[in-house]
């Protein structure tokens, strides 16, 4: 735990005072889900619904494709639902940015009213859990300033050791919105029919929802990564095309994971973050795990570049499905972790007010 103040934690710091701890989680905004962990983790202030896509104009010249970038992020999380609710403290988890091959954090401060934990699960995710005393009057929110650093990413090569957060066979099973059976299993054999290696099976697979699919969020029942859903309705936004992939893939034998994050602007100027945005990766023994962004590929007709590649336009917070806080939460498994979740009284809070502005750093 540290104190109620403002603390600038460098990376191999804040490793170190990670305690060993267990899971994460959260979910997505669709209009017409019953249960708060199911309608999304708390939505920005104007706009409850995942960002559209990440930035493809290029600032200044900056090219996201060939080109790592430098984002300067300030996440501000208001706590004034929070009083008068209950006579307990709320229980609110907020998801930090990842640190892997593909990414780094290079400063995290962060200002709290009491003290925190920081924590991560057994698939390599970050959170800062805390307990706040809300004041009678002040400032009531905690704030988190971090500069992360991202490439552009091609994959993770090699054979990931068993056991460790990027193990193929974590990525295997079924889960609540991502059956195997029916008629994904069913889609998912048509489709690779003909192939005859794993590398050819994934292309295959990422092609048909490129092709099957429809970029909408019109109507009721997109945006939960329900992949049956997915399947039958044949649109949605990028939670739903990478849930049928993985369902379809998964059913084929193939491991495919889902990775959440945030879209980050081109320009140097600071702006809103309005959502998230997500993508999947997918593993071929040849290749290691390679990384897919199909609803940006069908929104923008880019199907070869969004396949093995993605830009340096996002930051990565969050792996997996039906994750488990740190320490764990008192409700059901959250479907996926991007927005602060919280809890009064042992069940969920609903909807945690936040902003997220970020800029890009010149180089």
């Amino acid at each position: 735990m540290f104190p109620n103040s403002r603390i600038t934690l460098p990376l191999l710091l804040l490793t170190a005072l990670t305690p060993i701890f267990g899971a994460v989680g959260a979910d997505d905004s669709s209009p017409g889900a019953k249960h708060p962990q199911d309608a999304g983790h708390a939505a920005a202030p104007r706009s409850p619904t995942p960002a559209s896509a990440p930035a493809q104009a290029h600032g200044g010249g900056f090219d996201p494709w060939n080109e790592p970038a430098r984002y300067a992020l300030t996440w501000r999380i208001d706590l004034t639902w929070a009083a008068g609710r209950s006579h307990d403290a709320p229980r609110l988890w907020i998801p930090l940015p990842a640190d892997n091959d593909h990414q780094r954090v290079r400063s995290l401060a962060i200002s709290a009213p009491g003290p925190y934990q920081v924590g991560c699960d057994t698939l390599g995710n970050r959170m800062l859990y805390l307990t706040p005393r809300i004041p009678t009057g002040g400032d009531r929110h905690v704030e988190i300033r971090c500069v992360v650093e991202r490439r552009p990413c091609t994959g993770s090569p090699g054979s990931p050791v068993a056991g460790t957060p990027l193990d193929p066979g974590r990525y295997l099973a079924p889960q609540r919105r991502i059956p195997l059976d029916g008629p994904i299993r069913a889609l998912a054999r048509r489709t690779i029919r003909g192939t005859r290696t794993t590398g050819e099976r994934i292309r295959a697979l990422y092609d048909e929802v490129t092709r099957s699919m429809r970029y909408s969020k019109h109507g009721t029942g997109w945006g939960r990564g329900d992949a049956a859903w997915a399947c039958r309705s044949g649109f949605g936004n990028c939670t739903d095309f990478h849930s049928l992939l993985i369902g379809m893939c998964r059913s084929s034998g193939i491991p495919a994971r889902f990775v959440i994050g945030f879209p980050m602007p081109a320009s140097p100027r600071e702006t809103t973050v309005a959502g998230y945005h997500c993508w999947a990766e997918v593993f071929d023994p040849d290749r290691g795990w390679i990384p897919v962004d199909a609803s940006e590929a069908q929104k923008t007709g880019r199907r070869d570049d969004y396949f093995g590649k993605l830009p340096a336009d996002r930051i990565e917070l969050t792996v997996g499905r039906d994750l488990t806080l740190v320490p764990p939460q008192s409700g059901p498994a959250l479907n996926f972790f991007v927005y602060p979740y919280a809890e009064l009284a042992g069940q969920p809070a609903g909807r945690v007010p936040w902003t997220l502005r970020a800029r890009r750093c010149p180089r």
